[in-house]
């Protein structure tokens, strides 16, 4: 069978504000004791525009007195143009299933743009010397496609902790 193709455009990138926190209560109380990073994402599918729109987000959380503590919650969202939509996404699942080539393409590039926005975010705090790991894409589409949860062996950001 042949591989469809397809034409993928980014319409927008936006910083979602409501949803974005920076604690400087706890990044001036922070005590050197780690940082975990964990990293989410949601498909919300639109298919009157032919639009698929990923919201990635990415916490930092350290541990104070047995407590995790939030220092930084930070979400944006991508929008892609889709030409022709994928016949697997619709608005009635939560779980949408495009073609692989065309998530993985979805999550580099929203990803990417995740990793530049938070770094020009925290340029001015000590957070600029914790940025974004490095994630296998591979994973996140595996589970995206299948609900598999992720390996213990691959790191797509479940339990990365800066020492």
């Amino acid at each position: 069978m042949k591989d469809k193709e397809f034409n993928i455009r980014i319409a927008k990138i936006r910083e979602l504000t409501a949803t974005n926190n920076i604690s400087r209560w706890e990044m001036l109380r922070y005590c050197h004791d780690g940082i975990a990073v964990s990293l989410k994402s949601r498909f919300i599918p639109n298919p009157d525009k032919k639009q698929i729109s990923l919201v990635i987000g990415t916490c930092y959380t350290s541990l104070r007195n047995m407590l995790r503590r939030h220092i930084l919650c930070y979400n944006i969202e991508v929008v892609f143009d889709i030409d022709p939509y994928p016949d697997d996404c619709d608005d009635a699942s939560d779980r949408i299933k495009p073609p692989a080539a065309l998530l993985s393409i979805m999550y580099g590039s929203a990803i990417g743009a995740l990793r530049g926005m938070l770094a020009l975010r925290l340029s001015n705090t000590f957070l600029r010397d914790y940025p974004l790991p490095l994630i296998n894409i591979s994973t996140l589409v595996s589970e995206q496609l299948y609900g598999t949860p992720v390996s213990e062996k691959s790191i797509p950001l479940t339990g990365f902790i800066y020492n």
